[in-house]
């Protein structure tokens, strides 16, 4: 209905941006999981768009959520200049971390796994499929990213990492794209909350403060939580003792070089369906207790 009213009360063409403007709608009220369609697909059902068939609307529909929810302003103008050039992106010349970017662009449309040694030529060659055979939904991508950079969300901070990795403290991310920022071109592997990264020297914690209990099993219950703006309070799995190897790389972390890096978010899913994490940047080890779980 309000697609249909405003190809009638208006002379504005049809974009994103002039839709949500005369809507009074947040970008997430339009892009959630329980709509299933596009502003284009919608305005087709609303008589105000020409029709359309394109083959990878499915996959290219259900990431909209997930590209609408970028906070990052580095990610954001890399895409901005990067989609002009997804057909060519053989010739496109990247810096490491732009690599890191277009890894985390790929998992944000796929779930999966790809070999380091071939992940370069398999990202832009199925990339290139997408903006040759959806051009309708790859302006609609296009008019997203635009969106997000005109109306940011976050004052973003550096990560200060001792490693290449695009990743902003305060920026929000899914597991697939925080995976494919640090190189781990198998986000599917990831069965837990916890990860060692080897070979950048970081565990990243993945943590969820509300959980459910009918999706959490009492053994993975963890309470995780804020005492302050300053100490967060985090507890291993239920597994780790205070004398095993894992233990003591926490506990020792700072000696060693090896960074923690901690991802937050309040409940499982959002209006956008699975929620992202909060990159609240490094942590440091200040007290442990008990044995498993410790609580640190």
């Amino acid at each position: 209905r309000l697609l249909e009213a405003f190809h009638e009360e208006n002379h504005l063409p049809l974009t994103l941006e002039n839709f949500l403007t005369y809507a009074h709608l947040p970008i997430e009220a339009l892009y959630n999981h329980k709509l299933k369609a596009g502003l284009y697909r919608l305005a087709v059902s609303a008589r105000c768009h020409a029709a359309f068939h394109e083959p990878d609307e499915k996959r290219l529909t259900a990431a909209f959520a997930r590209f609408s929810a970028i906070g990052d302003a580095t990610w954001l103008a890399f895409l901005q200049k990067a989609l002009p050039h997804w057909q060519t992106l053989q010739t496109f010349s990247c810096s490491p971390a732009e690599e890191q970017l277009l890894q985390m662009t790929y998992f944000t449309l796929y779930e999966e796994k790809l070999e380091k040694e071939t992940a370069a030529t398999i990202i832009r060659k199925r990339l290139a499929d997408l903006a040759m055979h959806n051009p309708t939904l790859m302006h609609e991508l296009q008019e997203i990213i635009t969106y997000a950079q005109n109306h940011p969300r976050t004052l973003a901070l550096p990560n200060r990492l001792p490693f290449v990795t695009p990743l902003h403290v305060h920026c929000h991310y899914t597991r697939n794209q925080i995976c494919a920022a640090l190189d781990m071109l198998r986000p599917n592997a990831l069965r837990q909350g916890v990860y060692c990264v080897k070979e950048k020297a970081c565990d990243f914690f993945l943590i969820t403060l509300i959980k459910s209990e009918k999706d959490y099993s009492p053994s993975t219950m963890y309470r995780d939580y804020s005492m302050n703006e300053h100490l967060f309070h985090w507890e291993s799995q239920s597994t780790t003792s205070d004398t095993s190897p894992t233990a003591r790389r926490y506990f020792e972390h700072e000696k060693n070089g090896h960074s923690i890096l901690l991802f937050v978010r309040e409940y499982d899913t959002d209006q956008q369906g699975t929620a992202p994490y909060l990159f609240l940047g490094t942590a440091k080890h200040v007290s442990h207790s008990g044995s498993r779980p410790i609580s640190i």
